[in-house]
């Protein structure tokens, strides 16, 4: 398979900004397996996997264990999460403001400090573990 590595990045509408700051996806195909440091940022980072699921080898808290996901959310953080891949990456991650995560999550963003993925029942759309493909 040849390899293939592709990124769009796109203004989001004008009345979306302040909410959003942009829109990256990405396609990545039989590339060598990595991983990848999910960094700290001043946006909240919410990604949407359209390929394999995210699988985050550790979790920016400790006391959240390793978990495959099919979105995730994160930014607010004092250590980087560590995601690995296979090879293969596809989806979409979408920058929100502190108020465009509140809009969308209807949840301050301090409640999402140092969570990668979100796991309350109050924030479940953030944490959508990947099923079992077997």
């Amino acid at each position: 398979m040849d390899s293939v590595e592709e990124w769009v990045r796109r203004e989001p509408a004008p009345a979306l900004r302040g909410l959003i700051d942009d829109y990256v996806g990405y396609r990545l195909l039989g590339q060598p397996p990595a991983v990848h440091r999910g960094l700290p940022s001043r946006h909240m980072t919410f990604i949407i996997s359209i390929g394999t699921p995210i699988d985050v080898v550790r979790q920016t808290n400790a006391a959240q264990p390793p978990e495959r996901y099919r979105t995730v959310i994160s930014g607010l953080q004092a250590s980087s999460a560590l995601i690995a891949h296979s090879g293969s990456q596809e989806g979409v991650a979408i920058s929100l403001s502190p108020l465009g995560s509140a809009a969308l999550l209807r949840l301050p963003a301090a409640e999402l400090w140092d969570l990668l993925c979100a796991s309350s029942a109050r924030s479940a759309c953030c944490a959508r573990p990947a099923a079992d493909p077997g």
